[in-house]
């Protein structure tokens, strides 16, 4: 093969394009990766300012957005029923009517079938007889010390008489004092905010399962159902079918574990067993933290009931024995891996709603977290998300 100039100048051509060309694809890729770094800062950005701004806001408007929650969480599980009955030719006004009061008829049974056991356990509990008797203990030292500090109240204000000067009691300031508001008047208010934030749920609930079939259209509008491959009936449909068989489920074991409760507490002879049982059903939807509490409150009635330490720690043992049974094989086995959370982050979505609304934010953690995995389920983008979240 003769090489001639003119080949040689082209293939030295060729290899200087090859290199060119090899030079801009990697500073292509290199622009890529700037800028894919950039977006997924921005993008984490976002979510955080999102995230703080929903905190700050779900914290000043607790008493309207607790209502509003439990009523969203309620019509997701009760919305299957109010279906089934207007398959049957019923209005959804009135299916969802005779569903909530159903449901509102049944809690207002078994609350006051359980008040008059507690009211009369707290009136002849010995906690009560021991704190008399202490307090009637710390009489004779309560009084001197009274006295000391009334002497200690008069020295400060003779000090204070003694240094002061002409200009200072001329431009002293009238003391104000604010007197906290008593517990009586306390209680009042906490009850009517109760009351109120009880009565919205109510009404809303209604609204949300009369009212569901029109919501779905406004729903299809903003969520992208489409690009998921589903439709925003069948979306919507599947978070309620999987929340409404998650907490009817989680409602039934619990069920039967305050009935077990109950059993042991009356064969070990701890009074007003029903009452312990059904503290263990409602204690039983705070997850880890709420066996924690209802077996210390077992094992302080059963320190008050008998006198043996020994045979007081069999209620409260049997109570711990029954919760861990249900929790690491009953409920897993039951429930399946489609609605099985990560148990980390169910704690952390339950100390984040009970620092955030206290008790009711306990008790919606986990539903709202369920409902959460739930519809990430029904995304494409978002499916990885719930896989994460799900143990």
């Amino acid at each position: 093969m003769i090489i001639t100039p003119e080949s040689s100048s082209e293939s030295f051509r060729q290899i200087v394009e090859a290199d060119h060309a090899g030079a801009d694809s990697g500073a292509a890729k290199l622009r890529r990766r700037r800028r894919d770094r950039m977006e997924m800062i921005r993008t984490t950005s976002v979510v955080v300012i999102a995230f703080l701004l929903m905190t700050q806001a779900f914290y000043v408007a607790a008493a309207v957005m607790i209502p509003v929650i439990s009523a969203v969480v309620i019509s997701l599980a009760l919305r299957p029923i109010v279906r089934k009955l207007s398959s049957y030719g019923l209005p959804d006004a009135v299916a969802a009517f005779i569903t909530l009061g159903l449901l509102t008829g049944v809690t207002v049974l078994l609350a006051s079938r359980l008040i008059t056991p507690a009211s009369e356990w707290m009136s002849r509990t010995p906690i009560k007889f021991k704190l008399r008797q202490l307090e009637q203990k710390l009489e004779p030292l309560r009084e001197p010390l009274e006295s000391v500090q009334e002497a200690s109240h008069e020295i400060s204000k003779a000090v204070d008489k003694s240094t002061a000067t002409p200009s200072d009691e001329l431009s002293a300031p009238e003391a104000v004092v604010i007197k906290p508001p008593n517990l009586v008047s306390a209680m009042l208010s906490s009850t009517w905010q109760l009351a109120a934030g009880s009565l919205l749920c109510i009404v809303l609930t209604f609204f949300f399962l009369a009212k569901g079939e029109a919501l779905l259209e406004h729903i299809a509008v903003v969520l992208p159902f489409e690009a998921s491959g589903t439709s925003c009936e069948s979306g919507v449909a599947a978070v309620e079918r999987s929340i409404s068989r998650y907490l009817l489920t989680v409602s039934v074991i619990n069920a039967c574990l305050g009935a077990s409760v109950a059993a042991a507490c009356w064969l070990v002879g701890v009074p007003n067993a029903l009452l312990w049982g059904a503290m263990a059903t409602l204690l039983n939807f705070l997850p880890y933290i709420g066996g924690l509490v209802g077996a210390g409150v077992v094992l302080l009635v059963s320190l008050f009931t008998f006198d043996s330490i020994a045979y007081a720690s069999l209620a409260p043992l049997a109570y711990v024995t029954l919760t861990a049974i249900e929790g690491n094989f009953v409920t897993p086995s039951v429930l399946g891996r489609s609605m099985s959370l990560n148990p980390l982050v169910v704690i952390l979505s339950l100390t984040y709603w009970t620092w955030l609304w206290g008790a009711a934010g306990a008790v919606l953690a986990v539903p709202l977290l369920a409902i959460f995995v739930s519809a990430c389920r029904q995304f494409n983008g978002t499916r990885p998300l719930a896989a994460m979240l799900s143990d």
